[in-house]
């Protein structure tokens, strides 16, 4: 999958790294109850291409009802972290 600009967000909190938000039919993942793959490959805007590896899951608190939120993965390309979140659409 190509990410567009639109899918890139900078936090205020970190100016370096930045997140990439996808949904996860977008990148082939099926629903949550499903296992994501390992590695998911991502093609930038400039036409890198970089792999993210599976962090885990990231759900609400216990105490909001402890949803599913979305499947995180990272990669440390650009000499920065970049979080992958891919949403459970």
């Amino acid at each position: 999958m190509k990410v567009t600009k639109e899918n890139i967000f900078h936090n205020d909190d970190d100016p370096e790294g930045f997140d990439i938000i996808v949904e996860a039919s977008e990148i082939g993942i099926g629903p949550v109850w499903e296992s994501p793959p390992p590695i998911v490959e991502i093609e930038m805007p400039a036409g890198d291409t970089l792999e993210f590896l599976i962090a885990g899951s990231v759900r609400e608190a216990a105490a909001m009802g402890g949803r599913f939120l979305y499947w995180s993965y990272w990669n440390t390309g650009f000499g920065t972290a970049i979080n992958l979140k891919v949403l459970n659409d």
